[in-house]
């Protein structure tokens, strides 16, 4: 390939082998970053919808500032349990 010839943006990553090897290196670590952030955030999700549907957050009421919103995916919306209601004897 001449080094004159524009790429497409569809361009096969071997085809950046002429800008030097960095570039091509860069690149596939970007498509490699993009597979791992993609399965970490489907390892997530059930944690998500978990702590979304927890109750911890109910003390605040109905009209919450936007902070306690995203609180609500956090784990801080987990309903804390006293000793006595996880051991009743």
């Amino acid at each position: 390939m001449d080094a004159g010839v524009k790429l497409k943006v569809d361009c096969p990553l071997d085809d950046l082998a002429v800008f030097g090897p960095g570039v091509l290196l860069y690149f596939r670590f970007m498509r490699t970053l993009v597979v791992m952030f993609m399965l970490m955030l489907l390892i997530s999700v059930p944690a998500l919808l978990s702590n979304y549907k927890g109750k911890g957050l109910e003390l605040f009421g109905n009209t919450q500032p936007i902070s306690l919103q995203i609180m609500r995916i956090s784990l801080a919306n987990q309903r804390y349990y006293e000793w006595n209601q996880l051991n009743p004897s």
